[in-house]
């Protein structure tokens, strides 16, 4: 007799687990409260939140005995919150984020290509490992203390992003050097790099890959999920913070739903960038907004549109946000002799364009 199974999440992603589950015949139902196997992989942290807690979400209808495999990238503390809320209502749980082992590879969610980490109590682990073998290539116990695979996830995470990142620049800085000192000095391949994914985000650019199914939006999320998992840490990491920023410029400018091959496409110069598809005139927009706004929450009608003539003191002199006697703001693209967003590359005279 076949069983039912609730999939809540990515809508892509639910066509697969469908698919795959289907080898063992599970059937795909919308009653969380008829099905056996809850399967969820939310697109970033307030999605997950509204899907399990909301009114008529999943944690006030799913029954006693369900399983319950959470595949999101959250943080250890909401992954301990769930785990606990799931064992009292009697629950088979298991934390299992889900990793894209290969961002730049043609089918990034083959089944193959497709990794979790794993945790949870042991008996509900050996329940669940059936289910993640159909689901996933690859399996990494994580233990069964609750958030631990959520902390893997985090931890990797903050390295995969840094190493995409990285090696996007150094492709940029081999093209910036090849346009400045001639194509013989650019070195053949993949610009040096020194890890396999390195290797293989070097060739995507190079290919002009640019979509394949894992998206920009998803590395925002997953970076927020690292970002808010250092914050109950209290601990503050640049390194990731400055990736998050780039990644929600490509967001801003229309290019989300692009792969991270995309990301190259902010070093370059805007007519090619535009070619590929990334709205600068909506980023720039975006971004004037953003500088329009408070910087904090506070009782002020103006909506950042009042200029001198407010009083708030959260916004500069022009009206920008920040303090009062913030007249030259030269980190920002924003400031006098910016005349258009452009790349993230200076000219001759070393002015943003």
């Amino acid at each position: 007799m076949a069983q039912g199974f609730f999939y809540a999440g990515y809508d892509f992603f639910g066509d697969l687990v469908q698919e795959r589950l289907a080898q063992q015949g599970w059937v795909r139902t919308a009653d969380v409260a008829s099905a056996k196997l809850v399967v969820t992989y939310c697109s970033g942290i307030q999605e997950h939140e509204d899907t399990f807690y909301d009114e008529g979400g999943i944690m006030s209808s799913v029954l006693p005995g369900t399983l319950l495999v959470d595949l999101t990238a959250t943080t250890p503390r909401m992954s301990r919150d769930l785990s606990v809320i799931a064992k009292s209502g009697g629950v088979v749980f298991a934390e299992a984020p889900l990793v894209v082992v290969d961002p730049s590879a043609a089918e990034p969610f083959a089944h193959r290509g497709l990794a979790c980490f794993a945790a949870g109590e042991k008996a509900d682990l050996e329940q669940i490992r059936p289910i993640l073998d159909l689901l996933v290539g690859t399996v990494f116990p994580a233990g069964h203390e609750p958030g631990s695979a959520a902390l893997a996830r985090t931890t990797y995470t903050v390295q995969a992003m840094t190493q995409i990142m990285a090696m996007v620049e150094a492709q940029a800085l081999v093209q910036g050097a090849k346009e400045q000192l001639g194509a013989g000095i650019a070195p053949q391949g993949a610009a040096g790099a020194i890890t396999p994914m390195g290797t293989a985000v070097a060739k995507a650019i190079a290919e002009e890959r640019f979509s394949n199914g894992y998206t920009v939006e998803m590395m925002v999320a997953e970076a927020k999920a690292a970002l808010e998992t250092a914050d109950e840490a209290s601990l503050f990491m640049p390194i990731m913070e400055a990736c998050l920023q780039v990644l929600d410029l490509i967001v801003m400018a229309d290019a989300g739903s692009m792969s991270p091959a995309a990301i190259s496409l902010v070093y370059v110069e805007p007519e090619v960038a535009a070619a590929h598809g990334l709205n600068w005139k909506m980023a720039e927009d975006a971004l004037a907004q953003q500088a329009m706004d408070c910087l904090c929450d506070h009782d002020c009608d103006c909506d950042g549109d009042c200029g001198d003539d407010c009083t708030c003191g959260h916004h500069g002199d022009d009206g920008r946000r920040g303090s009062a006697d913030d007249e030259d703001d030269d980190d920002s693209p924003f400031r006098d002799d910016y005349d258009g967003w452009g790349t993230l590359r200076f000219d001759d005279d070393d002015d943003w364009n």
